[in-house]
Parts: structure tokens; C-alpha cells; sequence
């Protein structure tokens, strides 16, 4: 026999005959460790689950912004054909609807700058910030080239006058021959 410790042989459960006790309390004691254990596995499940879940966010988070970068790469495209088809028309409707793609890449991009804020990649963004700025500060000048009739008069009448010069040079230089 042992003090306070479980021996089968002379059927005793920490000094008590396990005889006495109760076929009721050992199917509840039963059942008890059977729920402790499903409780154990549902605490389990729920942790995965929200580990899941968080991860789902982030995914729906980057489809967000891949979805807006594809939105934004078309806006780009639909202004590049834009300025394209001004330059060989030179139309007053043409220029419109550069500024109107114009003013949609600027939308788009701002709201991918915003969601890669918010979603920590500050230093992504200030890489397409830089990037995109770089963009509109050339689109910016082609634009202003084309829509302004007199500043490519400007660069004709310079050529023109460049041209005479170096066709003075270019005829001393072929009669020293």
C-alpha cells in the first residue's frame, strides 16, 4: 500500500478505496477530461484561426494595391496615347483628354502612395513617390511643349539661324580646301 499514491493491486486512489468510490463520479470525472480536452483543441482552433484570418487581411490588403498599381500602369498608358495623338493633332479636344488622364494617374497614385502607408511600406512608397515625380516632371515638359505653338516656332527660327552658321562655316571650310 501507498501513502497518498494510486495503487491498483490493493485498489486504492490517494487513501481512498476505489471501491467506495462511486461508479457516477468516475463516468463524471470521465466526461470531464473528455471536455478539458475538447475545451484545449477549441482554444487551439481559434488561435489558428485567427492567425489565418490575419493572414487573409494582408493578402486582400496587397491584391488592393497590385490592383491599384494595374489600374495605374493602364492610366499611364491611356495618358502616354493621350499626349501621343495631340502631338499629331494639335487638337483642342486632344490636349482635354491628356489633362483628364493627367488628372486620373495623379488620383491612382495617391492612393497607392496612401495604402502602402498604411500597410507599412513607407519606404516602397517613397521609392514610387520619387519615381512617379520623376515621370511627371518630364510628361509635364512635353506637355507644355506641344501645347505652346510658339515656343516650337522658337526652336525652328534657332535652328534655322543655328543652321545658316554652321553652313557659312561648312562653305569657308570647303573653299580652304
Amino acid at each position: 500500500m501507498a501513502v497518498g499514491g494510486l495503487l491498483f493491486n490493493g485498489i486504492q486512489f490517494c487513501g481512498v478505496n476505489a471501491m467506495s468510490i462511486s461508479i457516477r463520479l468516475l463516468i463524471i470525472l470521465g466526461f470531464s477530461a473528455v471536455i478539458a480536452v475538447l475545451g484545449a483543441v477549441n482554444l487551439m482552433s481559434a488561435f489558428k484561426l485567427a492567425q489565418l484570418d490575419e493572414a487573409s487581411e494582408q493578402i486582400a490588403e496587397k491584391t488592393s494595391i497590385v490592383r491599384l498599381s494595374n489600374e495605374y500602369v493602364a492610366a499611364v498608358t491611356q495618358q502616354e496615347v493621350a499626349i501621343r495623338l495631340f502631338a499629331r493633332s494639335g487638337l483642342e479636344r486632344d490636349k482635354v483628354l491628356v489633362k483628364e488622364g493627367q488628372g486620373n494617374t495623379l488620383i491612382l497614385r495617391e492612393q497607392i502612395l496612401s495604402r502602402l502607408v498604411e500597410t507599412g511600406e513607407t519606404r516602397l512608397a517613397e521609392r514610387i513617390e520619387a519615381s512617379t515625380n520623376q515621370f511627371g516632371e518630364v510628361f509635364a515638359a512635353i506637355e507644355d511643349r506641344l501645347g505652346n505653338d510658339d515656343d516650337a516656332l522658337q526652336v525652328v527660327v534657332v535652328g534655322i539661324g543655328k543652321l545658316q552658321e554652321s553652313s557659312a562655316r561648312l562653305v569657308e571650310y570647303l573653299s580652304a580646301r
